[in-house]
């Protein structure tokens, strides 16, 4: 008896080891998810209830926002996009009504439609976005904008910033352009640009179309 006793212990305590590792071996898994890190509330609430995180607790899981090719976002209290180099699929950002200072989209290169209006940006790199087609920024406080390698570029709205000079002749495929509202006086086009106006273009009564700009 004492021997099947012991045998039964051995037994019991063999599947106890063996249930504490599979539970360790589980927890390590979890720890070992990547995540990306997004320490503004407002924008992990968002995350959250788009469904693509779970809980406020500062990051979520690299593998949820990876495929992610939308994000709409208006009006969150959202003062920081960090975190948002991982969504690597983005074709089409809105973040209009936030509090942005800025926006950093350098990872974001699959991006075609962008739309931050009426946020706090005095900058904005979109240099790397080859495939970009539509940008919304009116109502900011940027100073400049630069779409020379934005050659797939259809919409250009930008009115209510303090914008002091532009430059769209690169931008062949620009039927829509709004530049109203800025203290700029000269705007950069090419020569069909400047024979050829698009009908959709809007600037100030006494900004100038030009081939070359002081």
């Amino acid at each position: 008896m004492r021997i099947l006793g012991l045998i039964f212990v051995l037994i019991c305590f063999s599947c106890s080891s063996s249930d504490d590792n599979n539970s360790n071996n589980n927890n390590n898994n979890n720890n070992n998810t990547p995540r990306t890190t997004i320490p503004d509330e407002a924008f992990e609430q968002a995350l959250i209830d788009l469904g693509f995180d779970n809980a406020l607790d500062g990051s979520v899981a690299t593998s949820s926002i990876e495929n992610v090719t939308d994000l709409v976002m208006n009006n969150k209290g959202i003062t920081s996009l960090q975190g948002l180099e991982d969504f690597s699929s983005l074709l089409n950002l809105w973040v209009n009504d936030n509090s942005l200072t800025s926006i950093n989209v350098a990872q974001n290169g699959s991006l075609k439609f962008l739309y931050a209006e009426r946020n706090m940006l005095t900058q904005i790199n979109v240099t790397n976005l080859a495939n970009l087609e539509k940008l919304g920024l009116n109502g900011n406080q940027l100073t400049a904008i630069n779409v020379a390698n934005n050659f797939n570029l259809q919409q250009l709205v930008v009115p209510d910033n303090q914008i002091e000079n532009i430059d769209v002749s690169n931008n062949t495929a620009l039927t829509v352009l709004n530049v109203v509202n800025n203290p700029l006086t000269c705007i950069r086009v090419n020569a069909e640009q400047f024979t050829n106006t698009p009908a959709q273009w809007q600037k100030d009564a006494e900004d100038q179309y030009a081939l070359t700009c002081n």
